[in-house]
């Protein structure tokens, strides 16, 4: 599972207190649970289990840090750890935990767990004399609610639910536009997924390119089909958390990115929750120019995504046959007139081939 967990250390300024860096020591506790608990003779775990925890604090936000005012901020190390992981090895049960300081303020982490069968218990502690109890506290909210209440622009996927899976299949093609402005001020762009069933991760695979197209009217209509390139940015599996790099754009042209997210399963799996959220961190876009009263303040979103519908597929296969040109694959593909323009994928696989390189 994965949840956002805010952790909010409110200090207080006793009077006798001294000026030293305000920092506060916490101790994280992971403890996975197991599903067969009451039963004594069940098998223990055969892999560890994993909690991970990522920092958003370097994510396009202003740091919450509250320093005390004794001492100047630019003498005190406020920095907070930008990864943490705790680990459980396998076996019957068992805890990990982490020492670390932290300066007083909210801190906000990205929780990766692999308990998913039975879940686990993620315990923080505090011991700082300085500590307000009151207006101190630790909770868990939804990733994407959390990052957008943060300023971070964030956009969905679209999809919740995958059907029963069985050999190769497309997911999603999505195409991906940035505005001018965050274009300039992007380079990477952050894919946070969550599957239901995690065993079926290790099956998928995204790949990112970067569609470059002449800009309209430029080009007579016999010379579009020449107007267009494409570069792979990314070829990677799918993790919980990764990123993809935005490659500067040609303000002369047309510049799109394409998202296609491929399932090759090996057998039948049932199907299950899915979500996949783009995030473009560390965005800050100038400030829309003064507007009258009368008129709304309303700012463009950072970037925009929009589905590409995948349900008209053709698929033929045939056998290869020796030639002195190495081809394995020679067809024409007709594109009926008057329908306007057609965008379309090819994937081209091959069997009995072996250390037989593919190159279009």
């Amino acid at each position: 599972w994965r949840k956002v967990k805010a952790i909010n250390m409110a200090a207080g300024t006793p009077e006798d207190a001294p000026l030293v860096v305000p920092t506060m020591r916490a101790t994280l506790i992971y403890e996975p649970l197991r599903p067969d608990a009451s039963n004594q003779e069940a098998p223990a775990a055969p892999t560890p289990f994993t909690c991970k925890l990522q920092s958003l604090e370097t994510w396009s936000v202003s740091s919450k840090v509250l320093p005390s005012p004794s001492v100047a901020s630019s003498e005190l190390d406020l920095s907070v750890p930008h990864y943490l992981k705790l680990v459980v090895p396998p076996g019957e049960g068992g805890e990990s935990t982490k020492c670390l300081s932290l300066p007083p303020g909210e801190h906000t982490f990205l929780v990766f767990d692999d308990a998913t069968a039975a879940g686990s218990t993620l315990s923080v502690f505090v011991d700082s004399y300085t500590l307000n109890n009151s207006d101190s506290y630790v909770s868990f909210g939804p990733p994407r609610e959390t990052l957008i209440k943060r300023g971070m622009p964030v956009q969905p996927l679209g999809y919740e639910q995958y059907p029963p899976q069985e050999g190769y299949s497309i997911w999603a093609k999505a195409e991906v536009v940035l505005t001018e402005e965050t274009a300039k001020v992007a380079d990477a762009l952050q894919l946070l997924s969550y599957i239901g069933d995690p065993s079926f991760r290790q099956y998928l695979q995204v790949t990112f390119m970067k569609l470059t197209q002449e800009p309209d009217g430029s080009l007579e209509a016999t010379e579009r089909s020449a107007g267009w390139s494409v570069e792979i940015l990314a070829k990677a599996p799918l993790l919980e958390l990764m990123s993809v790099p935005l490659t500067g754009q040609d303000p002369n042209k047309n510049t799109k990115y394409i998202l296609l997210l491929e399932a090759n399963a090996p057998e039948l799996f049932p199907g299950s929750k899915f979500s996949l959220d783009l995030i473009i961190p560390q965005v800050t876009l100038p400030k829309p120019p003064q507007q009258s009263e009368e008129e709304e303040e309303v700012l463009p979103d950072p970037f925009s995504v929009s589905l590409v519908s995948v349900e008209v597929e053709q698929r033929w296969s045939d056998e290869t046959a020796p030639n002195d040109k190495d081809l394995v694959l020679r067809e024409r593909l007709t594109v009926p007139a008057g329908r306007g323009d057609v965008f379309a994928a090819l994937r081209v696989s091959v069997e009995g081939l072996p250390k037989a390189w593919l190159k279009a």
